[in-house]
């Protein structure tokens, strides 16, 4: 079994998370953005990662890996309780909308300041390093295009993340999940699409790593969104219910 993933993605890691809590042994491959095309689309027909490969058959997006993991593991540990089927994939849908997509407006935003943001992001290769490095011009129109980095874009994306981030407040003000009474995909898939602002709160290493690079492009983001509580139950989340990722 075999995840084919970018090596920053907070989708990918939703995805990772999953298979790893259900007890699925799996191997992962780094792919590099933008040259993923080669490798994701003879697979799955489509850009996005993260895709699944098992037994010849091919699981595209993140949700859907979920749902897989699940079944193949006939674990109930991480369906939601107290809420219908059709709540659940309500709210995770927009978890995803409401985190996932303005995460990788800002993140990106923050990371385009220099090609060393992208180079530090996507590749350790030299190789591939150096591409990005001379095609920096065309790496920032592309990210620009595809994930809305204009004021309007980021000012909406960041509008989207505090909506949702109070919204979240209010649960966790009064109950320990988003949820019934234990961690489900609801609260893994909020903290794998959050771990990006939390990483600075974890102590256990079990987040994938951020390079002190990037962590100071990100301190801006950092700093804004430092005081919501959520992303305290995120830090506790992944104390609790996520191996070190090495141990993946």
């Amino acid at each position: 079994m075999r995840l084919y993933q970018f090596p920053f993605s907070h989708f990918c890691e939703k995805a990772s998370w999953a298979l790893q809590y259900c007890g699925i042994s799996f191997e992962k491959e780094d792919l590099m953005p933008m040259f993923h095309l080669v490798t994701t689309m003879p697979k799955s027909g489509q850009s996005s990662v993260p895709v699944l490969q098992y037994e010849g058959k091919i699981l595209s997006g993140s949700s859907a890996i979920i749902d897989f993991a699940i079944e193949h593991s006939g674990s109930t540990l991480l369906q939601p309780k107290g809420m219908s089927e059709s709540e659940s994939q309500h709210f995770e849908k927009m978890l995803d909308k409401q985190i996932g997509r303005p995460m990788q407006t800002l993140v990106y935003q923050a990371l385009l300041q220099s090609p060393e943001g992208i180079v530090d992001l996507w590749s350790k290769n030299f190789f591939f390093a150096t591409l990005y490095r001379i095609g920096f011009s065309a790496v920032e129109q592309i990210l620009s295009s595809g994930y809305d980095i204009n004021p309007y874009g980021v000012a909406n994306a960041h509008n989207k993340l505090t909506i949702c981030l109070q919204r979240l407040d209010k649960i966790f003000a009064s109950q320990a999940y988003i949820t019934g009474d234990q961690f489900s995909r609801l609260d893994l898939t909020m903290s794998a699409l959050l771990y990006p602002l939390a990483y600075l709160r974890d102590t256990s290493r079990a987040m994938p790593e951020i390079p002190d690079s990037l962590q100071d492009m990100m301190q801006p983001l950092f700093d804004k969104y430092k005081n919501y509580h959520t992303l305290d139950k995120v830090q506790e989340f992944y104390q609790k219910y996520r191996k070190p990722t090495s141990a993946s």
